[in-house]
């Protein structure tokens, strides 16, 4: 029999990271920067810049009313960066189902991947698309109510999902990205200006979305009044609950 190829025994017997991450074993043979690679590095880059804005997202959550302005800002914010973000894992899925040998080459992602793949493809899109909705619709009236309870049920599948992707999918994104960093100063000219541009294609996304989510009046659409009344609320309540427990403290 044969000896196996030094690229599958790398693979076979890379355990978990075979399994999870399998561009970070090395080859026997070192990979010219084909547009497979530029492809993976744009993904890679801009995923990213996505879970750090990502994160500050989240962090408004918890207090979903007086930091409600930026909730939407930093969702309009992202909306460039998600569309630039889908946009090279649905070339790679194209050019491997239409037979493309580079990428048949390169072999389609880790099963797990391909599960939660449309899981989270679709549950992005249903967030952003309700989330926009019911910022345009405003909070009062029934749609307001299903618009709000898609938003925060969806959001509970795709915060699943996109933890999952996260885990799995973080160290090969700082390989690549440190590696086109490397790389940057080393390669070509032709290779550096193909880095460049994708450096400035997310720049320029971000810019975008920051116009967007500046400039447009996030609290438009009846949100003002009721942020306002929100916070009136709760500072009522507050106020409330303080002179409370004053007076307790008074009789004691």
């Amino acid at each position: 029999m044969p000896p196996e190829p030094p690229r599958r025994r790398a693979a076979t017997g890379g355990g978990v990271v075979a399994t999870f991450a399998p561009e970070l074993i090395p080859s026997a043979r070192p990979e010219r920067l084909t547009g497979v690679k530029a492809n993976e590095r744009l993904t890679s880059a801009t995923g990213l810049v996505l879970m750090v804005l990502l994160f500050a997202e989240g962090l408004t959550i918890p207090f979903i009313a007086p930091l409600l302005s930026w909730h939407i800002r930093i969702g309009l914010l992202l909306v460039p960066l998600v569309e630039i973000g889908r946009a090279p894992t649905l070339w790679r899925f194209a050019r491997y189902y239409l037979g493309d040998p580079r990428y048949r080459r390169r072999g389609p992602p880790p099963l797990v991947f391909r599960v939660i793949g449309p899981i989270l493809y679709l549950s992005t899109v249903i967030l952003f698309i309700s989330g926009i909705a019911l910022w345009l619709h405003g909070p009062k009236g029934s749609a307001a109510v299903t618009l709000g309870l898609i938003h925060r049920t969806i959001f509970v599948v795709w915060f699943a999902a996109i933890a999952l992707h996260v885990i799995g999918r973080i160290l090969p994104a700082l390989h690549n990205v440190f590696q086109d960093s490397a790389e940057h100063r080393l390669s070509d000219l032709r290779a550096r200006r193909a880095s460049t541009t994708r450096h400035l294609l997310i720049a320029g996304c971000l810019v975008l979305g920051l116009i967007i989510g500046m400039s447009v009046h996030a609290l438009g659409y009846g949100w003002a009044g009721f942020v306002h009344a929100q916070t009136s609320h709760s500072v009522v309540h507050a106020s409330v609950s303080q002179n409370r427990i004053g007076r307790s403290a008074g009789h004691s």
